[in-house]
């Protein structure tokens, strides 16, 4: 799918936006984190380079994953379904369907 000039914009500032708060959510458990011994350094350096694993792939800025993206962003409450309101319908609505498509397959999944 193709991003117009002003959903470019929009995806980047909304973007930045999920990834901040993710940050902050990081920090957050960094800070509250008891760190006593050298084994507990060595456990939040082994926390922190997992981390940065999952950021560099979740933190992925093609337009070509970018609709996923937001998916995920949402199923990890870190953006809103009406933060995309900018999106073209099309574009919009995929994400919508993909997401009730995921929430369905955990719904089952807690079933069983």
């Amino acid at each position: 799918m193709t991003f117009s000039k002003k959903e470019k914009i929009a995806t980047k500032a909304l973007f930045e936006k999920a990834k901040e708060r993710d940050y902050n959510r990081l920090i957050e458990r960094i800070n509250n984190k008891k760190i006593k011994t050298a084994l507990d350094v060595w456990q939040l350096r082994d926390t922190l380079n997992k981390v940065a694993k999952e950021f560099d792939t979740k933190y992925d800025y093609r337009y070509s994953v970018m609709l996923k993206n937001f998916v995920t962003f949402i199923l990890e409450e870190l953006i809103s379904l009406e933060d995309l309101e900018f999106l073209s319908e099309d574009k919009y609505q995929y994400v919508e369907n993909y997401l009730q498509t995921i929430q369905q397959f955990q719904t089952k999944e807690e079933e069983n």
